[in-house]
């Protein structure tokens, strides 16, 4: 009876930690809007790191962030040359890439006519 007991217990704790530990890439996402975007965590996942490569693959931002509830991590590229840019996060466990094209907005210019 100490068998059975001690198997379902151990069943059910091995269960019950794989239903506790999501991945990375199930709490994590990415909203872009023109020249700036912000990372959502929408669960606690502890101590991240956020890198940013330039297109060449150089760090160009390294942070570090004690994620402790859902929250939303915002960057700005306005400052920086356009191209395609990787966002990475880690943890200890898990990492997940992102791809973000950085651009210059394009100013329109009026057009003046003459009329004879």
């Amino acid at each position: 009876m100490k068998t059975i007991a001690t198997l379902f217990l151990t069943i059910g704790l091995s269960f019950s930690s794989f239903a506790l530990d999501k991945r990375l890439m199930e709490v994590s996402s990415l909203e872009i809007q023109a020249q700036r975007f912000a990372i959502k965590l929408s669960e606690a996942i502890g101590k991240v790191r956020i890198t940013i490569f330039d297109p060449q693959g150089k760090i160009i931002n390294r942070t570090f962030f004690e994620i402790t509830s859902p929250q939303s991590i915002p960057f700005n590229l306005s400052d920086i040359p356009e191209g395609l840019y990787k966002v990475k996060l880690d943890t200890k466990e898990d990492s997940q890439t992102f791809d973000v094209e950085s651009y210059r907005k394009i100013e329109k210019k009026l057009i003046k006519t003459l009329s004879i």
